[in-house]
């Protein structure tokens, strides 16, 4: 039987102050000793005492710190991030691949540049703060956005800590901020008018006639982007359309739509009519595309347009 051999064993070194201060080595997975870590005691029984507590929690050998970008790494990335499998497994609401993108880009576009070079167990409160404080001096997102990111922070810091990263997490008592909120309503009679009569498709929309249809379309039926996107010549009927199913940026076309229930929808006289100047003959083919029907009209123009037009409409006399 061989000998046994303490977990650790204890040795004082006299500061500079002229205190004793207890350290200890341990071994490492490997069976070597390692170099002499403080307890931080002044006294053989408290630093006793403070080991035994790091042994039972199998924490004697310190754990290399993992930055926040080896924590990134695989963040919200489809098909490859923990977190996310673990809430479509046991979460109340699946994490869909959509979803998974956005937060993706929130978390590349504007998190990790101001974390990027700091270890977890280095991100205290006040470093948390500070960044909040510094996306609400720039002006540049909305408080909705901002707090978006801290929601995402928050679940990012919560997983280190179940993961043991971390002891403590710094987001638990970061707070929302208080959002100002802007008054949202809809069109005025006025705005519709400049947007989609007389000269609008010239003067508006620079004769981008599946453009103009697809918002004139979405300003009269009150259908979501990706049920819009989703649609196919098949689904166009004289007064209504049928709306089955829908699209999303990574996904593609889903089989259902964000209710899990089909509609027919009506379509005003004057919508039905621009509709058939863009409808192909290919029952199979996507209604509003930029390939002939092949592919869906991209999101990503449709928001870039959105933007576009808004500025634009502030330039309009009404």
């Amino acid at each position: 039987m061989g000998r046994y051999k303490k977990p650790y064993s204890l040795y004082s070194r006299e500061m500079k102050n002229g205190q004793k201060v207890y350290y200890y080595r341990t071994y490492d997975e490997d069976g070597n000793r390692t170099s002499g870590i403080s307890t931080g005691q002044t006294t053989l029984s408290a630093a006793r005492s403070y080991c035994d507590k790091l042994w039972k929690k199998d924490e004697l050998v310190p754990k290399k710190s993992t930055t926040f970008v080896e924590l990134a790494e695989d963040f919200w990335v489809w098909g490859k991030c923990k977190y996310i499998a673990r809430a479509n497994t046991y979460g109340k609401k699946s994490i869909s691949p959509d979803h998974a993108y956005t937060e993706r880009g929130y978390l590349v576009n504007r998190i990790l540049p101001y974390f990027r070079n700091y270890k977890l167990t280095s991100i205290k409160t006040k470093v948390i703060e500070n960044y909040i404080i510094s996306l609400k001096a720039q002006g540049e997102l909305a408080d909705g956005s901002i707090n978006h990111i801290i929601k995402i922070l928050k679940i990012m810091f919560a997983e280190a800590k179940r993961r043991d990263l971390i002891y403590k997490d710094p987001c638990e008592n970061i707070p929302y901020i208080r959002s100002k909120g802007k008054e949202r309503g809809i069109l005025s009679l006025e705005e519709t008018r400049l947007l989609f009569t007389g000269n609008a498709l010239d003067r508006v929309w620079d004769n981008d006639i599946v453009t103009y249809t697809f918002h004139l379309f979405s300003a009269s039926t009150g259908c979501r982007r990706g049920e819009i996107l989703s649609l196919k010549n098949a689904n166009v009927h004289k007064n209504y359309v049928e709306i089955t199913k829908s699209f999303g940026q990574i996904s593609g076309v889903k089989e259902i739509t964000k209710t899990k229930e089909s509609r027919l929808v009506p379509i005003p006289t004057i919508t039905s009519e621009w509709i058939n100047r863009i409808k192909g003959d290919d029952p199979e083919y996507f209604l509003f595309s930029k390939t002939g029907g092949i592919t869906p009209y991209p999101p990503i123009l449709y928001l870039h347009c959105f933007i576009k037009l808004w500025r634009r409409l502030e330039l309009l006399p009404i």
